[in-house]
C-alpha cells in the first residue's frame, strides 16, 4: 500500500463520538489500559469480531467472535482488548522477547497457558504473572 494512502486513511477526517473518530475506511481510537492510553485504528464487524492496529506497540490485534446480533458484543470485544491483551502487550513492551515473532491465541481454558517466551529466563519469570492476570495466553510460532 502506499504509504501516502495509509496515513490519509488512518487519519481523523470525521468525528463519530467524543472518543471516536473515522478515517476512510478505519475507526480511530485511544483505547485505554494500565494507565496507559494507545492510539489506534480498526475496523469491527458483526458479533464483535475486531482487527485493531496498534503502531505505539508495533501490534495488530485480530479478535473473532460469533455473538451475531447480539447486545453488548461490542463493548464485550473491547473488554477483551483493554483488560487482556493490552495488559499483556503492555508486559512485553517492558520485557521485550528475544524471538521475532509471537503470535498470541486467547482461550479462556486455565490449561491452555503456557510462558510467554520460553527462551529468555528473565521473560519466563516475569511472564507467569502476566499470563495469570489474563487468564489466557498461549503461544504459537
Amino acid at each position: 500500500l502506499d504509504e501516502a494512502w495509509v496515513k490519509a486513511s488512518t487519519t481523523p477526517h470525521a468525528r463519530i463520538k467524543d472518543e471516536t473518530d473515522y478515517g476512510y475506511l478505519w475507526w480511530l481510537k485511544s483505547w485505554k489500559s494500565g494507565g496507559k492510553s494507545y492510539g489506534s485504528f480498526y475496523m469491527s464487524g458483526n458479533g464483535g469480531n475486531k482487527v485493531v492496529g496498534i503502531p505505539a506497540l508495533d501490534a495488530v490485534v485480530v479478535i473473532t467472535s460469533t455473538n451475531y446480533n447480539t447486545r453488548g458484543m461490542h463493548e464485550q470485544t473491547d473488554r477483551i482488548l483493554t483488560d487482556h491483551v493490552l495488559a499483556l502487550l503492555a508486559t512485553l513492551e517492558r520485557y521485550p522477547c528475544q524471538s521475532a515473532k509471537i503470535c498470541w491465541r486467547f482461550s479462556y481454558a486455565p490449561s491452555a497457558r503456557r510462558k510467554l517466551c520460553p527462551k529468555t529466563t528473565k521473560m519466563g519469570s516475569n511472564a507467569s504473572s502476566a499470563t495469570a492476570s489474563t487468564r489466557s495466553a498461549t503461544t504459537s510460532r
